[in-house]
């Protein structure tokens, strides 16, 4: 069959219609027969179906692909490939594909200069999203305006509705091209309608099924504790936000001349939460805890999460340890693994950390807890992990690890839900030594799984695209006047160098910003590939075992490694893949879960505020326009290139804006915008420059 039609048509230049494909190899052909056929001849890459629906065949085999599409508001997409540059995918060639599908697109000859291009041929897997939007009413029928601009300015709801009301939130699905409501979240006005919707949107598992319940709640502390080192005279403690209210890691330090012993002390979840028992299957499922501002979806029940599993300060609990010493200069003299048993002696928060680091009394309202006649000694060992932290550190720059250091909000709700005020959640140096501490520890765990050939859940991060590193060099170039250098062999060590070479804090944070968007997306692999950005050649997720799924997995392997009792390699090397691969895809969820929810808690405090003038930095432009990251806000808004005046142009490079061949306006330049109108649940904040008489107001 498939041979018949290559030759019919063979030399048709413009290709045949169907009907006419049908005729010429035998009227009684099933049309389903054949449009398999053609089908499977498009998949393979022998022929191409036009955009006046004929069939052509092609001069060359066509490069077929498989991936991820992601779509956008203005119509085109990509298709998004892990290791290589994403495909651009026209309009008109996504054929009906919307975000998250898996599809197979047709590649087309690249042009010299041109990025590449593809063509969606078969739609391979919809997938199954929960979407959200406002419904409205207009001459009796039903629209949804949907939150994702991707689908459209409104879809209508074909089924019957029955609801009165107006100005109400809601969930959708799609079958097949239908929208079908899911479920009425609420009214735009409720004050827990962003939590809501948030938590509709990325199907987020509020509540744990009563079974998982029932296994937490029947479980309990062993009375003894053979098979453990016993650690309880030791001086060990937990540091942490403020509001934290599950501890899954600890420290201890000492020091003998210029030997210096770090433990890190992890909560053994594993000893709780066994293969495949109702506890295991929810805590895969929802692979990690996702933090919404002010409250918390746990992946563990909370007599886990905030008791058993806790390091909670004048209580034993069960813990794998990791002691380590470290030399003068940073470098790892010996390691050793194994599980043991602690009594937490003080729980102090970051704040008060850094109080005691620096030499200052605590504050009266103070959160933190000491066992009697703790304090002193706790005080003595923070000085040491201070001095050590200083050690480790300088050890990094050595390595040229890269240190991309962004502000983020801290956002503090009133108690209706609304922002009462936001704050730079300021990197403090106690909060370094945890990190440090922390990054030590998976590298020790990393290094002795990886040289005993275990399989494990590595956490890999790698290289940049040559493309992305290119559209990096040339922006560095633009806005600081500096040379980049471009050595492939010390990669590391050139954008290390090119950050910090720069004193001006506000462009440092547009070239941070440029190239964490050049970078690679971290993820789980049973593949160690190394971690670029923190240029270790080994790493893995240790540490917190009580809100990432990925790190119990490694606990319960090591246990097996250190006992010797392994099971099949085969088997388990499965079973990680499977782990790594949703572990990777449900990161990405919790991720935008946490930056929506920060997003529309901004922009509703700031619709009320467009009166007002706001400092801005340009951290991107596009061929449409210029994107300001609000400086007291830590959002960015758009502003559209013709508000700048009707002869305004973008560069060839996307650096600059001019104005009848003059610059006006560069990436990294400062700028003092006013907002033009906020689009909350579409997450759009369009702004208007107030400090450029060609600007339109």
């Amino acid at each position: 069959m498939k041979d018949k039609i290559l030759n019919v048509l063979e030399g048709k230049k413009n290709g045949l219609s169907f009907k006419t494909i049908k005729k010429r190899l035998h009227p009684r052909l099933s049309d389903e027969e054949l449009e398999k056929a053609l089908l499977d001849l498009i998949v393979q890459g022998y022929i191409t179906k036009t955009k006046d629906n004929r069939y052509k065949k092609l001069k060359r085999k066509a490069e077929i692909i498989k991936g991820e599409i992601e779509r956008f508001k203005a119509g085109f997409g990509f298709l998004l490939r892990e290791d290589e540059e994403d495909v651009f995918i026209p309009h008109r060639s996504l054929k009906g594909a919307r975000t998250g599908d898996i599809v197979l697109v047709s590649l087309k000859s690249k042009k010299r200069g041109k990025r590449k291009e593809g063509m969606v041929i078969k739609i391979l897997e919809r997938k199954k999203m929960v979407y959200t939007g406002n419904l409205i009413r207009k001459k009796k029928k039903w629209y949804i305006i949907p939150d994702d601009p991707t689908l459209g300015e409104s879809l209508q709801v074909k089924q019957r509705v029955k609801i009165k009301e107006t100005g109400l939130r809601v969930s959708f699905y799609f079958k097949g091209e239908d929208v079908k409501l899911k479920r009425i979240l609420g009214k735009e006005t409720d004050p827990e309608i962003d939590y809501i919707t948030v938590v509709e949107k990325y199907e987020l598992p509020e509540k744990f099924p009563k079974r998982v319940l029932n296994n937490a709640k029947a479980l309990n502390m062993p009375t003894k504790y053979r098979g453990r080192k016993d650690l309880r005279d030791w001086v060990i403690f937990t540091i942490d936000p403020k509001t934290a209210k599950d501890f899954d890691d600890a420290i201890s330090v000492k020091r003998r001349g210029d030997i210096y012993t770090l433990g890190v002390h992890i909560a053994d979840v594993s000893h709780f939460v066994s293969p495949n028992t109702a506890l295991d299957k929810e805590a895969k499922k929802r692979e990690f805890s996702v933090y919404l501002i002010d409250r918390v979806i746990p992946m563990l029940p909370e007599r886990l999460s905030n008791d058993l599993c806790s390091l909670n300060p004048k209580e034993d609990r069960l813990t794998m340890s990791v002691v380590m010493d470290f030399d003068k200069n940073g470098h790892i003299i010996k390691y050793d693994i194994f599980p043991s048993v602690i009594h937490s002696c003080a729980r102090l928060s970051y704040e008060d950390a850094e109080h005691i680091i620096k030499g200052e009394p605590l504050p009266h309202d103070t959160v933190s807890i000491f066992k009697d006649g703790c304090y002193e000694k706790v005080k003595e060992s923070l000085f040491l992990a201070n001095e050590l932290t200083d050690i480790l550190l300088k050890d990094r720059e050595i390595r040229y690890s890269i240190d991309i250091d962004i502000p983020e909000p801290e956002i503090i709700l009133d108690n209706e839900g609304k922002i009462k005020r936001i704050e730079i959640d300021k990197r403090l140096k106690s909060q370094r030594v945890i990190e440090e501490f922390m990054i030590r520890a998976n590298v020790a765990v990393a290094e002795f799984m990886f040289k005993n050939s275990i399989p494990t859940v590595y956490r890999i991060h790698e290289k940049p695209s040559r493309e992305k590193l290119e559209q990096f060099f040339e922006s560095y170039e633009k806005i600081t006047g500096k040379r980049a250098k471009r050595e492939k062999e010390h990669l590391n060590r050139n954008l290390y160098e090119l950050l910090n070479k720069i004193d001006d804090e506000k462009t440092k944070k547009v070239i941070s910003y440029l190239l964490l968007r050049s970078m690679m997306r971290a993820r789980y692999s049973v593949e160690n590939k190394g971690h670029f950005g923190l240029s270790l050649p080994y790493y893995l997720h240790f540490t917190s075992p009580i809100r990432r799924y990925p790190d119990l997995v490694v606990h319960r392997v090591l246990k097996w490694a250190l006992k010797k009792r392994l099971p099949d390699k085969n088997a388990l090397l499965e079973e990680l893949s499977e782990v790594s691969q949703l572990a990777t895809k449900k990161e990405e969820i919790s991720q935008k879960a946490e930056w929506d929810i920060t997003d529309y808690k901004i922009l509703d405090y700031l619709k009320d505020k467009k009166e007002e003038e706001f400092d801005g930095v340009v951290v991107n432009i596009i061929e449409q326009g210029v994107f300001v990251n609000l400086t007291d806000f830590f959002i960015d808004g758009f502003i559209p290139l013709q508000l700048f005046g009707h002869d305004a142009k973008t560069d060839d490079e996307l650096t600059c804006i001019t104005l009848n061949e003059k610059p006006i306006l560069s990436l990294g330049d400062n700028i003092k915008v006013r907002i033009l109108k906020v689009d909350k649940w579409r997450k759009r904040l369009d702004l208007i420059p107030s400090n450029y008489k060609n600007a339109l107001t």
